[in-house]
């Protein structure tokens, strides 16, 4: 913001300064030109010195020889007193012109006098500088104010919301940017402040799930115990040989086995827990055209996939309405194209549309990634990776979250194999 005050500042001084020189150039150009009949009358007197005659001055004026002088009239030293005073007070002078008289000298004796006429220059491009002076400062007034409307409106809101990123990143999520009324950041701080709020709905999300796991170990630990007690006893009985009748021996076996089977029962709690805390999917489900969300794959996609050398076509479509949430929905068109991207071998990636019983399906149609058949049923359960996932990163929870966006979509996800790849379809319900 300061360096804004020094660059206006700085601004303000080359204007005034040039405008001072323009004026300083223009006033001395006057001067020099308000002089230049005196050059006229010196060459004149330098003329009658060498000889010439008032005539021939008269003539070689009216030829236009001299600059500025206009006319040349001669009064002799025996005129009268009305004579010399009419002469003095410029009777028969042109009216636009004007006049000094000099004295004319016949050696050291005075001859009589001789009036110059002249021309003064015409002062017209006083209004052209004056109105160029002017422009320039109405020029320097709007950009000051152009500056000054930046620095207000623009620079000093993105300043706050710099100040904002910033305590962000220190964990300050209660943080606020009021939107200034010219609203130039509008969208912007809606969807930082959005962001804001998720990132703050996520760390107490984060905390109450840590707190929820602790409370669970915990208590399943606590329940784990008693069963354990129970396998233990019984084994320790068992390799001693407490229970001789094969009858009883049984009995223990079959009790072993029901405290094992409730032992993983408390484990598929903790697996289904943590899943259902880790993958909480919020869905928002609205009425929106497909291209509201196609369009902006299109978009993010094209020209990745274009510098992958991959051919990524995306089919017409009818512009359908359909019951979706924009921001989950593309969340599902990139996991399926980031899974394109690196578990095919790159030769295409084709986007299709077609109806189908009362329902829209979309078919992401990639080449390469082939799976078998048999790994169908796996593919969207939550932390399955197939085999041709290894060495590549990845956390195994992509289709499983596509599969969940779907499912609060009253929707479905399924893969088709191809002989040339592997295809995702979504189904969609179309609104009658």
């Amino acid at each position: 913001m300061k360096r804004i005050n020094k660059i206006l500042i700085l601004f303000w001084v080359v204007i005034l300064l040039s405008i001072g020189s323009m004026m300083l150039f223009f006033h001395r150009s006057n001067e020099r030109m308000g002089k230049l009949y005196l050059v006229g009358i010196n060459r004149i007197e330098n003329a009658m010195e060498n000889g010439m005659s008032i005539e021939e001055v008269q003539e070689e004026i009216g030829k236009g020889t001299y600059a500025s002088i206009r006319n040349l009239t001669y009064l002799g030293r025996q005129a009268s007193r009305k004579e010399q005073e009419q002469f003095f007070q410029g009777k028969g002078v042109h009216s636009e012109s004007e006049y000094t008289i000099r004295i004319l000298y016949e050696g050291d004796q005075e001859k009589g006098f001789l009036r110059y006429e002249y021309e003064r220059p015409k002062q017209e491009a006083a209004l052209p500088i004056s109105m160029i002076a002017g422009v320039l400062l109405l020029v320097a007034i709007l950009v000051s104010i152009l500056i000054a409307y930046v620095k207000c409106e623009i620079l000093r809101p993105f300043h706050r919301i710099e100040h904002m990123a910033y305590e962000l990143a220190r964990g300050n999520y209660g943080y606020e940017v009021k939107e200034s009324k010219s609203k130039y950041f509008g969208k912007f701080l809606w969807g930082l402040d959005r962001l804001r709020e998720e990132v703050a709905k996520n760390r107490e999300r984060q905390l109450a799930l840590e707190k929820e796991k602790k409370l669970l170990i915990l208590s399943v630990s606590h329940d784990i115990k008693t069963p354990l007690s129970s396998i233990y006893l019984y084994t320790e009985a068992l390799a001693s040989n407490l229970y001789e009748e094969e009858e009883r021996r049984q009995q223990i076996y079959t009790q072993i086995q029901q405290k094992v089977t409730q032992i993983e029962g408390f484990i598929g709690e903790i697996e289904q827990m943590s899943t259902n805390d880790l993958l909480d999917i919020q869905v928002t489900k609205e009425e929106h055209y497909i291209h509201e969300f196609i369009e902006p794959v299109r978009a993010q996609y094209s020209e990745r996939f274009e510098l992958q050398k991959t051919e990524f076509t995306i089919e017409p479509y009818e512009d359908r309405l359909l019951g979706v949430d924009l921001d989950r929905i593309l969340e599902v068109f990139q996991n399926l194209l980031e899974n394109a991207m690196k578990y095919g071998d790159g030769r295409f990636v084709n986007i299709g549309f077609y109806e189908e019983d009362y329902c829209q399906l979309i078919r992401v149609y990639s080449s390469g990634g082939k799976i078998e058949s048999r790994y169908f049923p796996h593919l969207f359960e939550s932390f399955w990776r197939g085999e041709n996932a290894t060495g590549k990163k990845g956390s195994g929870l992509g289709l499983y979250i596509c599969k969940e966006i779907m499912k609060k979509l009253d929707g479905e996800i399924f893969v088709e194999e191809e002989e040339d790849g592997i295809a995702f379809v979504l189904v969609f319900p179309l609104y009658s």
